[in-house]
């Protein structure tokens, strides 16, 4: 597989593999420009280790911010209507 057809045929793969498909064209990514065995190395490197990193960053800021809690799980009075 090379060129724009090669990548259009990887995606409808990973339409029909189960899994998170941006994984998978990662693999496929490294794989076209790479050797066979450095494909999950390169997908690793390039695709999950960011992703990892962002969401560590999101859950310390989320973390040292966190929302009020109980604001949220606050019920109405018995008698009372939520507000839509």
């Amino acid at each position: 597989m090379d060129g724009s057809e090669g990548f259009e045929d990887a995606i409808a793969t990973t339409n029909l593999l189960p899994g998170p498909a941006s994984t998978q064209l990662a693999i496929y990514c490294g794989l076209a420009a790479c050797e066979e065995r450095s494909a999950p190395l390169s997908a690793a490197r390039c695709f999950i280790v960011p992703g990892s990193a962002h969401l560590g960053v999101g859950l310390a800021v989320f973390l040292a911010n966190p929302p009020p809690i109980g604001s949220l799980a606050r019920r109405p009075a018995p008698g009372r209507r939520c507000p839509r």
